[in-house]
């Protein structure tokens, strides 16, 4: 089981360093993660992503889903502080080929402050 460095049952406290020691970044994808749930690149055809509760994102894009939980840090011994322009280390799963693995995602402008986001996200 590829587990990114995550314990199984995934742990609050531990997710947050779970995997920085090894990880190695091989690549590099930017992608604009729409208000309509559409995911652009570059000439390719758009993909899609949704929110898993206020968790983290699933995006399906160039047949390859990615998952990962927002960053955080602990703030104190119950509270935590949300890193909104970061993911910790998450799994991506090739459809077409079965390949599997772990990557992070980076929010490219960290000018945008989530509160200047809201518009852009839709409560059902």
């Amino acid at each position: 089981m590829l587990t990114c460095g995550h314990d199984i049952p995934d742990n609050q406290d531990t997710s947050l360093d779970a995997g920085w020691n090894t990880f190695q970044d091989k690549d590099a994808v930017t992608v604009e993660l729409d208000h309509d749930y559409s995911v652009k690149g570059t000439g390719d055809k758009p993909g899609k992503w949704t929110m898993v509760y206020d968790e983290g994102f699933e995006i399906q894009y160039r047949n390859v889903k990615y998952f990962a939980f927002s960053k955080y840090e602990k703030k104190g011994r119950k509270d935590y502080n949300s890193l909104c322009g970061e993911t910790l280390i998450g799994w991506y799963n090739n459809i077409d080929t079965g390949d599997r693995g772990c990557y992070r995602a980076v929010k490219v402008d960290q000018e945008v402050q989530a509160s200047e986001s809201l518009d852009m996200v839709s409560v059902v």
